[in-house]
């Protein structure tokens, strides 16, 4: 619950992948658990889709996901709560942006398909040739 709005924290894939460890299918509440996030899991897997019917499928999953958690472990959060009731400052998405802008054009820049940009402002005054040796 804590990292869901933030899906690509290490924290928040820390916390999925640690599921299976977490909860059983011995007990019913926890089996529908993990049915749910085999559900996830397999959507975020799929490629096949256009990113804004995927981005919404996925939000509908984990907040899914997360509702069942919250049964399992005697929570009762609607879906409301769970999808909308948390705090994340927009600071933070201009942020994760930038960073991603900044590696990406980075990495262009090292493999050559991108160029640096230089502009000369100030030349030296050119004095008399040094002569060779000298």
């Amino acid at each position: 619950m804590a990292t869901r709005a933030y899906s690509l924290s290490p924290a928040h894939v820390e916390a999925l992948n640690s599921i299976d460890l977490e909860f059983s299918t011995k007990r019913p509440a926890e089996k529908r658990v993990l049915e749910v996030w085999q559900q996830y899991l397999d959507h975020l897997g799929n490629t096949g889709m256009e990113a804004g019917a995927w981005g919404t499928r996925r939000v509908d999953l984990l907040v899914d996901m997360l509702r069942a958690m919250g049964k399992a472990l005697g929570y009762d959060f609607n879906k409301t709560q769970i999808k909308n009731g948390t705090y994340s400052p927009g600071a933070h998405s201009r942020m994760e942006a930038e960073q991603g802008r900044i590696r990406e054009m980075t990495v262009e820049l090292l493999e050559g398909k991108r160029v640096l940009p230089m502009y000369v402002t100030n030349l030296p005054q050119a004095g008399p040739p040094t002569p060779p040796g000298g």
